[in-house]
C-alpha cells in the first residue's frame, strides 16, 4: 500500500493479521505516533513506514516492540519527523536485521553502543539530505555497513574539514568538487567498489574511461574524416 494518498492513523487492527510477513505503508500521509502493534506480528520480516508524517515519544520506544520479531530483516522509518533518541534497546533487535533505515528522522543524542550487537546490520545509504547541513565541519561515518554511493550533493558542504567514510560497502564515483578536493585516500579506504581520481588510490571510473575513449575516437578518426569529406565536397563544387 505504499505510494498512495492514504492518511490518518495506522489502524491497530493490523495486529490481528498475525501471518503477515511484509508491510509497506511508505510514501503516504499517515500521521500520529507509530503504534506498538507490530511487535505482535511474530512472522514479520520487513516493515516500511518511511516518508510519512509519523512521530514518536522522546525516546524511540517503539523499537522495544520489535524485539519479539526474530525474522525481521528490514525496518524503515526514514523521513518521518520522529525527533527522538535512539534507545539502548536497539541492540536487542534480532541479529537477522540487515537494514535499519532511520535517516531524515531528526534523531537526537548519540547512537547507542548496543547497536554493535547487530552484527549483520546494513545502515543503508548516505542520505542526500546531509547536503543541507551547510555548517557541518566534521562527518565521520567510518566502520559501519553503509551501502550505496557517496552523494555528489555533499560537494555543497564547503566547511567540512574532516570527512571519513572508510571501511564501509560504498560503491561508485568519489565526488571531486567542493571540499572533496582536499580529502585524501584515507577518507575512503576499505570500500572496494569505489572509483575516482588517481589521488584517491582507486581505479578510474569506467564511465570516464568510456568517455575518454569516445573523445579519442572522435579526435583521431571521425573529425579528420569529416574535414577531408568537407574539403572533397568543396573541391567538387568548385
Amino acid at each position: 500500500m505504499g505510494i498512495n494518498y492514504l492518511s490518518g492513523r495506522i489502524p491497530s487492527s493490523l495486529c490481528n493479521a498475525t501471518m503477515l510477513k511484509s508491510i509497506t505503508l511508505s510514501r503516504n500521509s499517515f500521521s500520529g505516533y507509530i503504534p506498538d502493534i507490530f511487535g505482535s506480528l511474530r512472522s514479520l520480516q520487513q516493515l516500511s513506514l518511511g516518508e510519512n508524517n509519523l512521530t514518536s515519544d522522546s525516546e524511540l520506544s517503539i523499537i522495544n516492540s520489535f524485539t519479539n520479531c526474530r525474522y525481521l530483516y528490514l525496518l524503515s522509518f526514514n523521513s518521518n519527523p520522529l525527533d527522538s533518541i535512539l534507545p539502548m534497546s536497539t541492540g536487542n533487535l534480532t541479529t537477522s536485521l540487515l537494514n535499519l533505515n532511520i535517516w531524515g528522522c531528526s534523531l537526537r543524542g548519540t547512537i547507542p553502543a548496543s547497536v554493535g550487537n547487530l552484527i549483520n546490520l546494513n545502515l543503508g545509504p548516505i542520505p542526500e539530505s546531509f547536503a543541507r547541513m551547510l555548517s557541518l565541519e566534521l562527518l565521520d561515518l567510518s566502520e559501519n555497513n553503509l551501502s550505496g554511493i557517496v552523494p555528489k550533493t555533499l560537494e555543497a558542504l564547503v566547511y567540512v574539514k574532516y570527512f571519513n567514510v572508510s571501511y564501509n560497502k560504498l560503491k561508485g564515483k568519489i565526488p571531486d568538487g567542493g571540499p572533496f578536493a582536499n580529502f585524501s585516500a584515507q577518507s575512503f579506504m576499505g570500500n572496494k567498489e569505489l572509483c575516482g581520481a588517481p589521488r584517491f588510490h582507486f581505479p578510474e571510473c569506467k564511465i570516464e574511461k568510456s568517455r575518454k575513449w569516445n573523445a579519442h575516437i572522435v579526435l583521431t578518426y571521425i573529425l579528420p574524416a569529416a574535414i577531408v569529406a568537407t574539403l572533397l565536397v568543396d573541391s567538387f563544387a568548385s
